[in-house]
């Protein structure tokens, strides 16, 4: 067989879930890549059993970079919030947004390590709740723009990490998706938590309400990038089989509406007038008041961002 040119991502078939090894039915299939332009379409499977999500095919270890190449972790900090988006924050579907910044850690003192950090966002809102902080991020350019307004932060991966040095608290937002075996990701976590430390991750919810709705077009889904998307089932027995104590699985509306304004944009492949951008706006907001209203009237699963909250055994 000869091999695709290397601009081509190669795929590879994945028929059991690579969270906890079940088989399931394909529930989409010809997955696009609406957000970043990343070639080719890829089918998504749930898994019978722990109810998560995956990609199968999916991309090749070897060519999986190739999905970051217009991907963008990084960026200047983000502007102080427009009057209009103060007042948009004080509705009670934005309850979540300043502990969810804070990846719903409590105010320090205390020593945290962002893995994935991405731009800094993170490590900046921890920085101000009184956190000692470390970033840790694969991509050069990331932490290039964290140096730049003052973090701390290093190129790497949890696996490279001297295995040494413990955390009271280590967090990831939005990075167990794009892992090839979260098993082990989850386990390298825990072996960075001090005895009786804290483990958050956050994560799209495989089971949120807009997962259902917006189908194939759930920006949550980032095909080809997330190769797995959770239930919170999943992520807490993956947790616990990790070694990890006191784990608990909650849901928040937090992003929902980002979420829906990427899903309208996507469903027309991001064209539209300014009148369209006002709508999807709209809807968003709106989108994120029906979500915290749902969870607010008890359905407890369904916001569409997950957060596992957990513990390193004394």
């Amino acid at each position: 067989m000869v091999d695709a040119p290397p601009e081509i991502m190669r795929s590879v078939t994945v028929e059991r879930c690579p969270v906890c090894g079940g088989t399931g039915p394909r529930v989409h299939d010809d997955v696009a890549d609406h957000w970043f332009g990343c070639a080719g379409s890829w089918g998504v499977r749930r898994c019978d059993g722990c109810q998560s999500l995956w990609l199968d095919p999916r991309p090749r270890p070897e060519d999986l970079p190739l999905a970051y190449r217009r991907y963008y972790t990084h960026g200047a900090a983000r502007p102080a919030p427009s009057v209009g988006k103060r007042i948009v924050g004080l509705l009670p579907s934005h309850r979540d947004d300043e502990p969810g910044a804070r990846c719903w850690l409590p105010p320090g003192p205390g020593t945290a390590l962002d893995v994935g950090c991405g731009d800094g966002r993170t490590i900046q809102a921890l920085r101000t709740a009184g956190w000692t902080m470390r970033g840790l991020d694969i991509d050069p350019e990331s932490i290039r723009a964290c140096r730049e307004i003052g973090l701390d932060a290093e190129v790497g991966s949890i696996d490279e990490l001297d295995p040494g040095e413990r955390f009271d608290a280590v967090v990831a937002v939005h990075v167990i998706e794009h892992v090839e075996d979260p098993a082990h990701f989850a386990s390298a976590l825990l072996d960075h938590v001090r005895p009786g430390g804290r483990l958050r991750l956050v994560t799209p919810n495989a089971q949120g309400w807009r997962a259902g709705r917006d189908g194939p077009l759930w920006r949550g889904l980032e095909a080809p990038r997330h190769l797995q998307v959770f239930s919170p089932g999943a992520l807490t027995k993956l947790l616990r089989d990790a070694g990890a104590v006191e784990v608990q699985a909650v849901t928040s509306p937090r992003g929902t509406n980002g979420l829906v304004r990427a899903s309208r944009a996507a469903g027309r492949d991001r064209h539209g007038t300014p009148i369209d951008r006002v709508v999807d706006g709209v809807a968003g907001e709106l989108a994120q008041l029906w979500s915290w209203a749902r969870l607010a009237a008890g359905r407890a699963g369904s916001g569409d961002e997950l957060v596992v909250t957990a513990r390193a055994s004394a």
